[in-house]
């Protein structure tokens, strides 16, 4: 009895130890919050000499055989950061990436969002085209658009199909959110301003700019017209903050990232499944849910397989709910999952800062995973 008292005893004080280094290890690093009711907004804005975007009836893809540069700013009421700054061309259909598309050629098409799009970066689909064009018999076709979720990865299929891109194998690189996400395209208001056809007001959010002097221009007037929206905004996290404050299971959230880990992977996604359970999200999570089994029907489990990508949050907090509602769809279909949270090694690191897409070492490591899992595909069987 002795003997088993001290043993448990060790194990409860090795675990205070274990926790209070971690706590402030994480506290060293800056894990907290330095000020608790700060808004952060972002601003996108948009170069190019002619057209940038496109809406093809309900969906929306660059402009064909453009260069264009892509420029994020995130700004509060007291500052602002530029944080993304890079350039890409899309080619004759829209996509992005450098190689023309060929009709009636044998192709593998890389579906997805922002991610794959490469979105913040030089576009990871160059280097992956590279490493597989050699290897492979197929067209490679990069699907990638921002904004976008299985409902429109699978209009863009269609649309890409009808165009004559004759697709047999296919790559689906997702995130938990995309199961969430409706079909979109840009309302004219913002497609005429980010295009350079109108002039753009600040209230768009996506803006066309002809030089870097108009940079900071945008940045203070969309901090203008913002402006009593995030004083509103603070106000509240701020109210929220200190109301949690005076609980003690508050108190230990706002100093101990382990309890704020454990609250944003289990309580929170309490409530987001309460939510998805509710109007709009009900009615596209159960057509994206249409989808994945669509994509398994008409390609076959050989010659299609799903890429699981980590969110930036989920990196310390795991899949989130949207993700396990995703990947219980894909494993009913019996179809292939490729595990990016175990095999892609993604960190926190590898994101931005502010901006919560890959930074250019994130899209090395997501590159070299949809080069890995698509390798397997391609040693399958073919479509006919």
């Amino acid at each position: 009895m002795r003997v088993r008292f001290i043993r448990s005893f060790l194990i409860l004080v090795s675990t205070i130890i274990a926790v209070g280094i971690a706590e402030a290890v994480c506290y060293l690093s800056g894990v907290l919050e330095d000020d608790p009711s700060s808004v952060e907004k972002r601003i996108l804005l948009f170069h190019s000499p002619q057209q940038i975007f496109a809406n093809h009836e309900d969906i929306l893809l660059h402009a064909p055989n453009k260069n264009v540069r892509v420029v994020a700013i995130y700004y509060n009421r007291k500052q602002s950061t530029k944080e993304i700054d890079y350039s890409f061309a899309a080619n004759n259909y829209g996509l992005v990436q450098d190689d023309d598309l060929v009709r009636h050629k044998p192709s593998l098409l890389v579906l997805g969002d922002s991610f794959a799009e490469g979105f913040g970066s030089e576009p990871w689909f160059r280097d992956f085209s590279k490493s597989l064009t050699p290897k492979s018999e197929y067209q490679l076709v990069n699907g990638g658009v921002l904004g976008t979720g299985f409902l429109q990865f699978w209009k863009l299929e269609s649309h890409l199909a009808n165009s004559g891109i004759d697709i047999r194998k296919l790559v689906v690189v997702f995130e938990s959110d995309d199961i969430r996400r409706a079909v979109f395209n840009l309302p004219d208001k913002v497609l005429h301003c980010v295009n350079g056809v109108e002039r753009c007001d600040g209230t768009e959010g996506w803006l066309h700019f002809s030089d870097d002097s108009e940079l900071s221009q945008w940045t203070n007037k969309r901090r203008a017209i913002d402006e009593p929206g995030l004083k509103s905004q603070e106000q509240d996290r701020l109210r929220i903050w200190q109301k949690e404050e005076r609980t003690f299971l508050g108190w230990l959230k706002h100093r101990t990232p382990v309890i704020q880990s454990l609250y944003s992977h289990y309580l929170a996604d309490l409530d987001q499944e309460a939510e998805y359970k509710r109007s709009p999200y009900k009615e596209s999570i159960a057509g994206s849910k249409n989808v994945i089994r669509a994509m398994v029907a008409k390609y076959g489990k050989n010659n299609l397989i799903f890429i699981h990508i980590p969110q930036k949050e989920e990196v310390s907090q795991g899949v989130n709910s949207l993700g396990v509602m995703t990947r219980q769809t894909i494993k009913e279909t019996d179809a292939t999952l490729y595990n990016g949270f175990a095999r892609c090694g993604l960190r926190k690191s590898d994101f931005f800062v502010h901006d919560t897409h890959p930074n250019p070492t994130g899209y090395q490591k997501i590159s070299a995973c949809v080069l890995d899992a698509t390798s397997k595909i391609l040693q399958s069987g073919n479509r006919e």
